[in-house]
């Protein structure tokens, strides 16, 4: 059973007695690892389980506090959007899976021709494993 007291984020104390570190419900757990909520700047709002650095406009790396055991780990990005309704997509970028760390990018694309360009927006993470 599960119990947990932190009163700033709950309000009060939250017991889940269906709920096991590996399994909720007869079914395999999926962990939460690291979450983050940063802001059109890059700045970090909220992090547990990890820090992120924006290592240039709209490119961003995000490093695990503890290492993970395996590259089996889910990325979750979702970027927020205004009325004017661009076409902005975040993307986890391909051969920075590490143990230790991924790296990904915000881009809003134009469509027409040409690429699309880094942009900074405010973003959500969430790593499962």
């Amino acid at each position: 059973m599960q119990t947990d007291t932190n009163t700033a984020v709950f309000g009060g104390t939250i017991t889940t007695p269906n709920i096991e570190t590996t399994e909720f419900n007869g079914y395999a757990a999926i962990i939460t690892v690291a979450i983050a909520k940063l802001d059109e700047s890059g700045t970090t709002l909220y992090a547990k389980g990890c820090t992120v650095t924006r290592t240039g406009t709209g490119q961003y790396r995000c490093n695990f506090s503890s290492t993970m055991p395996t590259l089996d780990y889910v990325v979750q990005l979702t970027s927020m959007e205004g009325t004017n309704r661009n076409d902005i997509i975040i993307l986890f970028k391909q051969g920075t899976a590490l143990t230790t760390r991924f790296e990904y990018h915000i881009v809003e694309q134009d469509n027409g021709t040409t690429a699309g360009a880094y942009v900074d927006k405010p973003y959500y993470i969430s790593v499962f494993i």
